[in-house]
């Protein structure tokens, strides 16, 4: 078995490298090496890959053979599909002439770089025949390619601009943590005339960003601003006509202004849910927007499901880290341990 192998250390987050590698409908974007991947990249799946090692294109079907989320994708090939795809020869007879497996290995050092493993084991008589024009052009390739995905993946990490967390979190207009807050008060849709208006005569609590896709947000923010507020001290004081419930099946029933589409706020009816006796409000709404800062952000995966690129998430959470706000993937632990043990109530256990 002949080996050529190369490697380079990348001042970027393993899970960036990973996404960029994982994300094969954007090798056109930054790959001059494997121009293009189409199929899924998932175990024993078949990919079709449009391969130039040299001033040669080559199409090539291949099966992932291999594969460690984070930190290892493998893929083994063979001759051109257009030459040999579904022969009795590409089965039985080219792997003893020429077989490849090419493997990229990630190698997390700390949390902000890693290094990256690019390699391809070669077997049979065609390598060992040719090995000394195979090596120095696969060579040459593979490191045309590492120092392009680490151009892709430090730029996109470095990215320091270009998103908006949250409008109020990016200005930092926050009272000091600790402050004695007043009631919430009145909050106000965005319509120019007939606003909707919601009073709430206590203060929130459990100030946080959500990054799920069903929450209202600010144009153009990835997260929004949610608090909670006793039910109790909650009331539609103006134009109530103008709302409606955007999911009357869901669990929150979100009250949204028709209008302009606002969410007002939120609530639970089920007397067994975690959230009875709570409601959510979007605290920039309120007519003092001097609030506390979020205590946490909840659901930051869930980023991906509204069409963020898994690439940007590591940014996103060291722009969120700057901020001192922590980043969970469901709630706060505090509040898993209240939501779990809620349940373990509801149970009789």
């Amino acid at each position: 078995m002949s080996l050529v192998k190369t490697a380079i250390r990348i001042n970027a987050p393993a899970s960036v490298v990973w996404s960029i590698l994982d994300e094969s409908h954007r090798y056109p974007d930054w790959n001059s090496v494997v121009q293009a991947m189409a199929g899924r990249t998932t175990l024993g799946k078949e990919l079709a890959l449009t391969f130039s090692p040299a001033d040669r294109i080559l199409n090539i079907n291949v099966r992932v053979s291999r594969l460690v989320a984070l930190r290892e994708f493998r893929w083994g090939g063979k001759l051109p599909r257009r030459i040999w795809k579904g022969s009795f020869l590409a089965v039985k007879i080219i792997p003893l002439f020429m077989r490849g497996e090419h493997s990229l290995i990630i190698k997390p050092e700390c949390h902000t770089s890693c290094s990256l493993i690019h390699e391809e084991a070669f077997s049979g008589l065609l390598p060992r025949l040719t090995w000394k024009l195979i090596e120095p052009m696969f060579s040459k390739a593979y490191d045309q390619m590492n120092i392009e995905l680490k151009s892709r993946a430090e730029r996109i990490y470095n990215k320091t601009c270009g998103f908006s967390l949250h409008p109020v979190v990016d200005k930092g207009h926050f009272r000091e943590a600790g402050s004695n807050i007043e009631a919430v008060g009145k909050l106000h849709c965005h319509c120019v005339r007939e606003k909707i208006e919601i009073s709430v005569s206590e203060r929130s609590s459990h100030n946080h960003l959500c990054g799920c896709s069903i929450c209202w947000k600010p144009q153009g923010a990835l997260f929004s601003q949610v608090a909670v507020v006793p039910t109790d001290s909650l009331e539609v004081t103006a134009n109530g006509h103008k709302l409606a419930v955007v999911d009357p099946v869901a669990t929150i029933r979100r009250y949204a202004c028709q209008m302009c589409g606002v969410h007002m706020y939120g609530r639970v009816d089920d007397s067994n849910n975690h959230y009875y006796g709570m409601d959510f409000v979007h605290l920039e709404l309120a007519e003092n927007q001097s609030n506390s800062p979020p205590e946490f952000a909840g659901y930051v995966s869930s980023l991906i499901e509204s069409g963020v690129n898994p690439s940007e998430m590591a940014s996103i959470r060291r722009a969120l880290s700057e901020k001192d706000i922590d980043c969970y993937d469901v709630l706060s632990p505090e509040l898993m341990d209240v939501i779990s043990f809620h349940r373990r109530k509801i149970n009789g256990l």
